[in-house]
């Protein structure tokens, strides 16, 4: 099973660069989770049933959707708290083997108020997935960094949202039951899923705030799992997730 997850930062435009169409003609997921679809007119594509949750409020803002060749048991948009639900921050996919959460953090930057309610959303979204009775695979836009490698200039985020000493605990915390998939299989530095700008992207001065995390229970059936830094076309890249799950 190949899932990808993007933050496609407004996936109309995707589509109309044609960006969308490469990865799937290139990477043929089973499972596509987009992050940011800002619209509620997302396109079909060949072969997926698609399941969105926009931004009630304003559609042209945040939202997420699913894109599926493999027929959930159930589906479930956000996770309790209205506010950031009705943002369209989170889907929830049952399947057989685990569940799957396609996830759009806050970003927290701007001001303390933002970023306290950053805070409150990885509390109350953690309590959430950590209630599943099955294994979890959480993916997506999570605005924050695990690590120092995870930047290359880990100096400049110091005190700044996305590396405030809070999250650095939470990622710490979590790595103790979940497996950061990438990290897994790779452990060098230089490997980013965002970049401000194209100046720094040509120069590869990045952040990886893109993530799969899986339960330990599932670390048997892992894969691989990669960053698609050939895809680059704006300031989020795709990052893949392949599990074996005949593995036993």
């Amino acid at each position: 099973m190949k899932i990808i997850s993007w933050n496609v930062n407004g996936i109309q435009a995707r589509k109309r660069d044609k960006s969308l169409d490469r990865l799937i003609e290139n990477e043929n997921p089973d499972i596509l989770c987009i992050q940011e679809i800002r619209t509620t007119n997302v396109p079909k594509l060949e072969d997926y049933t698609v399941c969105i949750n926009p931004w009630s409020k304003y559609s042209n803002y945040y939202g997420t959707a699913i894109y599926t060749k493999i027929c959930p048991i159930s589906i479930r948009n956000g996770f309790g708290d209205e506010e950031f639900d009705l943002e369209g921050r989170v889907i929830n996919f049952e399947f057989e083997e685990f569940n799957l959460y396609n996830v759009y953090a806050p970003s927290g930057t701007g001001s303390e108020k933002k970023y306290s309610r950053k805070c409150r959303f990885f509390d109350e979204f953690t309590n959430y997935f950590k209630k599943s009775k099955k294994p979890v695979i959480i993916c997506g836009d999570f605005n924050r960094m695990a690590e120092k490698i995870d930047a290359k200039r880990p100096e400049l985020m110091k005190n700044k949202s996305g590396f405030k000493i809070e999250e650095q605990i939470w990622f710490k915390n979590i790595l103790t039951e979940y497996i950061d998939a990438f990290r897994y299989f790779n452990n060098e530095g230089n490997n980013y899923t965002w970049w401000k700008d194209e100046e720094l992207k040509s120069e590869n001065s990045g952040i990886r705030l893109d993530y799969f995390l899986v339960s330990k229970s599932l670390e048997k059936n892992l894969d691989c799992s990669y960053i698609l830094e050939g895809q680059r076309e704006k300031d989020h890249v795709p990052i893949v997730l392949k599990l074996d799950l005949n593995k036993k």
